[in-house]
């Protein structure tokens, strides 16, 4: 498996680098392995006598079933009794009839069990087609499921210059579904690349299923720091999903600060949607570098259940800078809630420029709503807020009255 993810890997980073006559010689010698069976293949396709005219009948009335456990089980028991051809006929009607449109799914379950059945004729339709990248993302995972040496070599030959390589994608996620270790071996061989992006959030199911704990190991075998990073943010609210009191502990164990920190934020805010209380307590018994990220899910949801209760528990937090994320969800939440509790904390930021901007930003939103008591706040409060402030929201007839 490591070398064929090699290969692959040179295939993708490599294949528009050079035009060399006795390099593409030796890449011939590389594949003759493959060359025989991709010509029977395409030699089978042109020479086949055509679809069996009952087939386009069964499926069109196999898709105007409406019970969707039974339109599954009739298209699986057409499928097993096709050919290489008739499903290339098939996949041609799909299209024909734009049947692709309200049917992906069933046309999904065809690739994968042409491509089961003939992989290189279904690749050579998929690239003959221009298919949607869906499809042969879907069908290749299929085939790398079962046979990823074999996907692997077929995905190394596939010429490819777009800006998202589906082929690439559809054989990690397959690799993905038995061997997860291998799946991250060829992730870490790509370049940064939106391939690579779409690749990890593709994997993200299988590493959930595995629970926190694989989870975390997983993380921690990643190398590349930004790549760390990335996958962590990505796993971090399906974790949170599945499992808040787990992902929480998955938080604690990740050794790297900067990733630890980023994903944690992530969890406190499902976490504490589900269990406010336990998400509190969470939050205030990580460190204090994980706990200032930790406290923005939280004092979210918190100032939505009770802005005066969550003004008090961010206070309790302490007056370190970095909880300026937190007060700043609590005064966006408490804004249309309770101004007159959120005006009273602006003065928590660290930041002066901040404090100015939430006191206009709050005092505008109370005048709309009520006009008499955000001016009689401002007025209170002179000495707090900007002379900019202080006349946008008072009436200039009543700027003596101080």
């Amino acid at each position: 498996m490591p070398l064929m993810i090699g290969l692959v890997i040179g295939r993708f980073s490599f294949s528009h680098q050079s035009q060399d006559p006795e390099r593409n010689n030796e890449s011939g010698a590389t594949h003759s392995s493959t060359e025989p069976r991709l010509h029977e293949a395409l030699s089978r396709r042109n020479t086949s006598s055509g679809i069996r005219g009952g087939f386009q009948k069964d499926l069109s009335n196999i898709l105007g079933t409406n019970d969707r456990v039974e339109r599954t089980r009739l298209l699986l028991a057409l499928i097993d009794g096709m050919s290489s051809s008739e499903f290339e006929e098939i996949a041609k009607t799909f299209q024909q009839e734009n049947w692709t449109n309200h049917h992906e799914t069933e046309f999904h379950l065809l690739l994968a069990g042409w491509i089961k059945q003939d992989p290189l004729a279904t690749i050579q339709y998929l690239q003959d087609h221009e298919l949607n990248g869906t499809a042969r993302r879907t069908a290749i995972a299929s085939w790398a499921a079962m046979d990823p040496e074999a996907a692997a070599e077929a995905v190394a030959r596939i010429d490819f210059d777009g800006k998202v390589n589906d082929w690439m994608i559809g054989l990690i996620d397959g690799i993905a579904q038995n061997d997860l270790d291998a799946a991250l071996l060829t992730l870490e061989s790509l370049p940064a690349s939106e391939t690579k992006n779409r690749a990890i959030r593709a994997v993200i199911p299988d590493v959930v299923t595995r629970g926190t704990e694989y989870a975390n190991q997983w993380i921690e075998m990643i190398a590349e720091p930004k790549m760390q990073n990335i996958m962590a943010r990505n796993l971090a609210a399906p974790l949170a999903r599945h499992d808040p009191q787990g992902a929480s502990t998955w938080i604690e164990n990740i050794q790297t600060t900067k990733v630890r920190r980023d994903a944690s934020e992530i969890v406190a805010d499902i976490f504490a949607e589900q269990d406010l209380d336990a998400a509190a307590l969470w939050a205030e018994s990580l460190p204090p570098d994980t706990l200032t990220e930790a406290a923005e899910g939280v004092a979210k949801h918190m100032t939505r259940k009770d802005p005066i209760e969550a003004a008090r528990w961010l206070q309790k937090l302490g007056d370190d800078p970095d909880l300026d994320g937190a007060r700043i969800q609590f005064l966006k939440e408490a804004t249309p809630l309770d101004p007159e509790t959120a005006l009273e904390h602006v003065g928590s930021l660290s930041k002066e420029t901040q404090r100015h901007q939430f006191y206009r930003t709050i005092l505008k939103a109370w005048s709309r709503n009520d006009p008499p008591s955000a001016i009689a706040w401002a007025k209170a409060h002179s000495e707090s807020i900007s002379v900019r402030v202080f006349r946008s929201i008072v009436p200039r007839d009543q700027w003596d009255d101080l």
